[in-house]
């Protein structure tokens, strides 16, 4: 069981395709200490057509 302990904590799992040749279109920060965050979502990417 994984536990979050922050102010801000919100966790949403989507699945996104991965077409050969193509990326997923977005980038991450962060690291260990203070968790991963989504920073970036590349206009027309599979990312961005799925969380839109």
């Amino acid at each position: 069981m994984l536990q979050l302990t922050s102010d801000w904590t919100e966790v949403e799992i989507i699945h996104l395709p991965n077409i050969p040749g193509v990326g997923l279109g977005f980038g991450i920060v962060g690291g260990t200490s203070s968790g991963v965050v989504v920073k970036t979502i590349l206009p027309g990417s599979v990312a961005d057509k799925v969380c839109s």
